[in-house]
């Protein structure tokens, strides 16, 4: 692998081997700059370069490493992104935003999302970037990007921006979803909003997307408040329709601190999804830790 060696800070990123037999020891150890905040946000990055293996991203709120897959890994990045302002947030990948075969990455930064396509060569400055029509400084700092969410064979985004005054006050927080084909900056989203009913805070906070009820369009999972270990949170869905997206449903309650979909792992044409936080009621418990995994018919 190539460049630098930029991609060492003070949290840690490990991986482990996957085989029947692995043993608890990483096969790689990647550490970061001691000037570095969040280092070990870590993300599949699909095929990034078309190889036919497999790549991962990690990010911090300087820089979004991208290692290739191969042989023999190393701590060398092949790839390095920086933001040209700001600070970066949340890394997701595994996407095709525009159909050329080649896997994507969505980069979140408080103040717009950066999409970076996927190539033989890829560019280290971002194709696509969105933002709203007037300054937010939280809009894309969190982003969810590894799904085709209305089927037409390009993935889509969301985006967070938990600091959005929308239409119930005093709530904080919309979601917006960017279906396309491809996506660009003129892409009109749809909106998620909160319950009038609840007016909560920190509504997209985490979010997760699927076809969790099969029926062939995606959906998107969305929590409300949580933002600290002592707030209680709310999990709701938004089921994909022709037209848009259905009001949210409530899954729900407790203190979720990452949401995912997880595709279908039964093969009943549902995808699943799969919520970790604290002090939730759920299938695997332990002291003030629980996991949960929710089958998608449920939703």
């Amino acid at each position: 692998m190539r460049l630098l060696r930029a991609c060492t800070c003070l949290t840690l990123a490990v991986l482990f081997p996957t085989t029947a037999a692995a043993s608890p020891t990483p096969i790689l150890r990647l550490t970061g700059l001691p000037a570095e905040r969040s280092f070990g946000i870590v993300s599949s990055a699909g095929d990034f370069n078309g190889d036919g293996k497999g790549d991962f991203a990690v990010g911090s709120s300087a820089r979004v490493c991208v290692f290739y897959g191969g042989s023999a890994l190393d701590s060398i990045p092949d790839l390095v992104l920086t933001p040209a302002s700001g600070s970066f947030g949340l890394v997701s990948g595994g996407g095709d935003f525009n159909a050329d075969g080649y896997s994507d990455l969505a980069v979140g930064r408080f103040g717009g999302a950066l999409l970076y396509f996927g190539g033989v060569s890829p560019a280290s400055q971002p194709a696509v970037t969105l933002s709203l029509s007037f300054f937010s400084p939280a809009f894309g700092a969190i982003v969810t990007a590894n799904s085709d969410l209305d089927g037409d064979g390009y993935s889509d985004v969301v985006v967070s921006d938990v600091q959005f005054m929308g239409p119930v006050e005093p709530s904080l927080g919309r979601v917006f979803v960017y279906e396309g084909a491809p996506i660009s900056n003129s892409t009109i989203p749809f909106f998620l909003d909160p319950l009038p009913s609840r007016g909560g805070f920190d509504f997209g906070l985490r979010t997760g997307a699927g076809d969790f009820n099969g029926d062939g369009r995606g959906d998107v999972l969305v929590t409300e408040g949580g933002n600290t270990d002592t707030l209680w949170s709310r999990l709701y869905c938004f089921t994909g329709t022709v037209s848009g997206f259905a009001p949210p449903t409530f899954v729900h309650a407790g203190f979720p601190i990452a949401v995912a979909g997880l595709g279908d792992l039964n093969g009943d044409g549902c995808d699943e999804a799969a919520v970790t936080g604290r002090t939730v009621t759920c299938t695997m418990t332990e002291p003030g830790l629980s996991c949960t995994s929710r089958d998608g018919a449920v939703l």
